[in-house]
């Protein structure tokens, strides 16, 4: 049964505050050790964590998802869901465009020019847990900017 806590209990929201800080703190120090494992051991640590949350094995299925693979899998999508998805994706993908850096110069005194330079990157890796509650929306808000 859900327990019903009514935010005029102030010693049950000052638990639940609590509690949330507490599990907060603890995700923060898990994830800040997976990602300095992540850059010292780069592709090593990744097949690793891949296979300790997720059950998968990079190394015989790759790091890449081919295009029939997307393919097949929106085939198995109900209409709407994907085309909600799209919809989504688009609105994303607006948005992040207005949030492009630019490159800029300036000049802060005589002889010092100051700028900088917007370099695109080749590729990127997006980790997107699927656990017990997979969301679509973390693969789009990671992988669009990207």
């Amino acid at each position: 049964m859900l327990r019903i806590i009514r935010s005029t209990n102030k010693p049950a929201m000052a638990r639940l505050e609590q509690a949330r800080q507490t599990s907060w703190a603890e995700a923060e120090r898990i994830a800040a050790r997976i990602l300095a494992d992540v850059r010292r051991n780069g592709d090593r640590a990744l097949v690793r964590y891949a296979r300790k949350f997720d059950g998968l094995d990079l190394r015989k299925i790759g790091f890449e998802v081919s295009q029939e693979e997307i393919r097949a899998a929106c085939r198995q999508m109900p209409r709407g869901f994907v085309a909600a998805l799209r919809v989504a994706a688009r609105n994303i993908r607006l948005v992040a465009r207005r949030q492009l850096p630019s490159a800029w110069q300036t000049t802060t005194m005589a002889g010092v020019k100051v700028m900088q330079i917007v370099r695109p990157l080749e590729r990127v890796v997006c980790y997107v847990p699927g656990g017990r509650f997979p969301l679509p929306s973390t693969v789009l808000m990671s992988v669009i900017p990207a």
